[in-house]
C-alpha cells in the first residue's frame, strides 16, 4: 500500500546515533498562500505538507521576532527519517499513516453496511493549561519550551480520555483518534490571561443509529462539562458510507485550527459559510500560527500516532491491523538492533 512503502522507502539502513537535525533548506510552499480545507487525502497532504514547510522554515531560519522554539526532543521527532517511528509531529509519518487508516477502513464490511455515526467527545477533565508565558526576550524562548514540555497539557495520559470513550460506548463498535485544541486564553471556567489544551477524540461508529449512540452517550454528557457553557460534552452526528474519507482524514488531521471564544452581542451570519449564529458565547476557528504550531509540538511531545488511534470490539481488530501494518518498519528495524538480538538469544 502506498503509506506503507513511503515508511519503507524512509527505513533506515543505518542511523548515526546523532540526533543533529536532517532537515531540508528552508522553501517556499508552491501552493497558495493558505491551506485548504481537508476533505480528502489529497487536501490531507497539502495541509500537512504546507504546515510543516511553515514549521521547519520557522525553526531554521529563527529570527528575534520569532515567539516560540520546540524543545529538542520535540525537534528530533520531526525529522524525515524518524517517520517509520509514527511520531505525532512528523508530516512524512501523519500522511502515510492516513493512508493506511484509509485503506483499512474504507475495506471494512462492517462500516460498509453502516448505520455510520461521527461522535466527538470534549470533556473540560480532559483541559489543562499550555504551561508557557508571553515571551519578552529571546532567551525566554527555551524555558518556555521547556515549561511547555513540563505542563500539565504534555504530562496528560490520552489513555485516560479513550477509557472514557469506550466506557461510554460500551458495546458500540468504533474507531477513533485523540487530537489537542488549542484554546486562545479560555478555559474550562470560562476567560483566562493563559491559553489551554483540550484533548478531546472523533470516533467513527458503526452497527447503531444516531438515537441508539445518543443514549448511550446520555450518562457522559450528564457527568461532564465542555470548554463552552449550554454545548453538551460528546455530539454525535449520523454519516453515511460515502461521508466516511471525510470524515476519516478529519479525524487523523494534526491541529490545525485556534479555537477562540467569543460573545456575540447580535445575531451573525458567517458570509463564508453561511452559518447562523444567535446572541452569546460562540467558539470562531482560525488557522494556527506558526508560533502556536510550534507550541503545539511540544504539547504533542513524543507521542505516536499508533498510541493515539484506539477502538473498540471489531474496532479494536480494526485498529490493530493497522498498527500491524504500519509499525512494519519500525519492527523491522528494531529487531536488527544488537540489543533486541541479545534480548531474544537471552
Amino acid at each position: 500500500m502506498p503509506g506503507t512503502r513511503r515508511l519503507w522507502q524512509l527505513y533506515p539502513q543505518t542511523l548515526s546515533p546523532s540526533t543533529e537535525l536532517d532537515y531540508r533548506p528552508p522553501q517556499p510552499w508552491p501552493g497558495s498562500a493558505t491551506p485548504p480545507d481537508i476533505v480528502d487525502l489529497r487536501t490531507f497532504t497539502d495541509v500537512h505538507s504546507w504546515a510543516d514547510i511553515k514549521i521547519v522554515n520557522y525553526l531554521v531560519g529563527s529570527r528575534p521576532n520569532h515567539s516560540a522554539t520546540a524543545h529538542p526532543d520535540v525537534l528530533y521527532t520531526l525529522q524525515p527519517s524518524r517517520a517509520f517511528e509514527l511520531p505525532a509531529n512528523n508530516a512524512t509519518a501523519r500522511i502515510a499513516f492516513a493512508e493506511i487508516c484509509l485503506a483499512h477502513v474504507l475495506a471494512a464490511p462492517a462500516i460498509a453496511a453502516g448505520p455510520l455515526n461521527f461522535v466527538t467527545i470534549t470533556s473540560t477533565q480532559h483541559a489543562f493549561p499550555v504551561g508557557d508565558r508571553r515571551v519578552r526576550f529571546p532567551a525566554d524562548r527555551e524555558t518556555n519550551a521547556q515549561a511547555r514540555r513540563d505542563g500539565l497539557a504534555a504530562r496528560f495520559n490520552v489513555i485516560r480520555l479513550q477509557k472514557t470513550a469506550c466506557q461510554a460506548l460500551e458495546g458500540i463498535p468504533f474507531i477513533g483518534m485523540v487530537e489537542p485544541a488549542l484554546f486562545r486564553r479560555w478555559g474550562p471556567n470560562g476567560r483566562t490571561g493563559r491559553d489551554w489544551v483540550s484533548w478531546h477524540c472523533h470516533l467513527i461508529t458503526w452497527g447503531a443509529i444516531q438515537s441508539v449512540v445518543s443514549r448511550r452517550l446520555a450518562p457522559l454528557r450528564d457527568n461532564h462539562d465542555s470548554m463552552l457553557e449550554n454545548v453538551a460534552a460528546a455530539h454525535v452526528e449520523p454519516i453515511t458510507p460515502g461521508d466516511v474519507h471525510r470524515k476519516l482524514v478529519y479525524m487523523l488531521k494534526a491541529p490545525q485550527k485556534l479555537y477562540r471564544v467569543e460573545y456575540f452581542k447580535e445575531p451573525w451570519t458567517n458570509p463564508r459559510t453561511g452559518e447562523f449564529y444567535p446572541p452569546g458565547w460562540h467558539v470562531n476557528k482560525d488557522w494556527l500560527r506558526t508560533g502556536d504550531r510550534i507550541r503545539l509540538l511540544d504539547v504533542m511531545g513524543g507521542r505516536t500516532l499508533d498510541a493515539l488511534l484506539f477502538g473498540l470490539h471489531t474496532g479494536t481488530t480494526l485498529v490493530g491491523a493497522i498498527r500491524a501494518e504500519a509499525l512494519a518498519p519500525f519492527r523491522a528495524w528494531e529487531a536488527r538492533q544488537p540489543w533486541m538480538q541479545q534480548a531474544e538469544a537471552d
